[in-house]
């Protein structure tokens, strides 16, 4: 009777170290985003695909997404210590193709038709030389928070906000107390990205086609002098005091200027701090509202045979309509997966405004670090510290102009040649 229980034993503990080794026999290595809503919720959702799946294994690494991008392009894929699926910005997304770091979507993953129903015709837009290698996870665009309870206080409400520019300073200056730390419409920290829009509502563009740019024009111009005009004319923006986005965080300005990324912040790193959003003011209170772009991101990287069904999985698991819905409200954005728009939720505040930036925006162009650098950086940085504006758009032009002849390959310019064409 004992060696019998004792064979039971042995047989079940056995069949306990197989299951072991059976459960998370694959393990998929993710680089992750570290911003830390998408985090944790993409670790709770990862929770429910290993229930799923309990022989797969996924290990999430947030690594900030320039060292991604360096860490990829430097051959960790081909030391094979890269990761197998990867999250990396939107502007490097064709870089990344062009050095073979990304890896295409066969028809056994999903095949065209299907892609078409899930995303619709939009979808073809980023397909490369005959493949798919991502999806947007939706549009995000530019839009103004305001704090309901502040304007509330100075007698406004969020249908008072004005359409345009010049009736919004005067509102803005109306809940301006420098002397107090109260900015009536903070921009320090969000020059560069304002100044995109506000060429775009001008009627300028960034690029003119794939090779070559054209923001040292007049639209460019006048966008500087108006970000001066905030802090030095208008007085309703400090350098010295709270940054932008700290300023409103804390309740202490009753506007400002973000993409709709930042709705997840507002959520989780300010819970107190009541907000809203809506399109931006323009100059003549009519769209362009500014530019709006795709959140792509999540791409399969993964050139391990043993693993390759296994990766494939968890990528239809993270562009399922359910994680895509969590994932859109966190990051800000309008889901590009058809199934995850829930009017419900992305018709109403915060969420709605947004839809209408979109249809009244301008796309925006995907291009290398090494030009964004330039000019939403270097320029900016130049001309806020007070160098003169016309001549200083005009050299860094000339050096965009430069770059984008030796690498026009790894841009996606939807430029001003693109737009009129699809207008018309």
């Amino acid at each position: 009777m004992k060696s019998k229980l004792l064979a039971a034993l042995v047989v079940l503990s056995l069949m306990s170290l197989w299951g072991g080794m059976a459960l998370g026999s694959t393990t998929i290595t993710a680089w992750w985003t570290v911003r830390k809503p998408i985090m944790d919720y993409s670790r709770e959702e990862v929770k429910k695909f290993e229930l799923e799946h309990p022989d797969i294994k996924v290990e999430l690494v947030g690594i900030p997404e320039d060292a991604v991008q360096q860490k990829l392009l430097a051959g960790a894929i081909a030391q094979a210590e890269g990761p197998d699926i990867v999250y990396i910005d939107e502007n490097v997304f064709k870089v990344m193709v062009n050095a073979e770091v990304l890896q295409p979507i066969s028809e056994e993953v999903y095949t065209e038709e299907q892609i078409f129903e899930m995303y619709g015709p939009k979808a073809s837009m980023y397909k490369l030389d005959g493949k798919y290698y991502g999806f947007p996870n939706g549009d995000m665009a530019a839009v103004l928070f305001y704090n309901p309870e502040m304007l509330k206080d100075y007698g406004y409400s969020p249908l008072d906000i004005p359409d345009t520019w010049d009736e919004f300073i005067v509102v803005a200056q109306k809940m301006t107390d420098l002397s107090k730390d109260i900015q009536g419409f903070p921009i320090r920290g969000r020059e560069g990205s304002m100044w995109n829009a506000l060429l775009f509502q001008n009627g300028g563009f960034l690029f003119r086609n794939g090779k070559e740019a054209m923001f040292a024009d007049k639209p460019a111009i006048d966008a500087f002098q108006f970000l001066q005009d905030i802090y030095d004319k208008y007085k309703v923006s400090s350098r010295t005091s709270l940054s932008a986005n700290e300023a409103f965080g804390q309740g202490k300005a009753p506007f400002v200027y973000n993409w709709t990324w930042w709705i997840g912040s507002m959520l989780t790193s300010y819970p107190d701090t009541p907000f809203g959003t809506r399109v931006l003011p323009t100059p003549t209170g009519n769209p362009p509202y500014g530019s709006y772009g795709p959140s792509m991101g999540l791409f399969v990287s993964s050139v391990d045979p043993a693993k390759k069904e296994d990766v494939w999985e968890f990528y239809k698991f993270i562009t399922s309509p359910d994680f895509q819905l969590g994932w859109s409200m966190l990051r800000g954005l309008i889901p590009a997966r058809i199934e995850a728009r829930k009017p419900e939720i992305f018709g109403k505040d915060p969420y709605r405004a947004l839809a209408e930036a979109v249809e009244g925006g301008i796309p925006y162009s995907f291009y290398p670090d090494e030009i964004g650098k330039l000019i939403l950086g270097t320029m900016v940085d130049k001309i806020m510290e007070g160098a003169p504006i016309a001549e200083t758009v005009q050299e860094t032009e000339e050096e965009v102009n430069k770059i984008l002849q030796r690498r026009s390959e790894d841009c996606f310019i939807f430029g001003q040649e693109w737009y009129k064409a699809q207008k018309g």
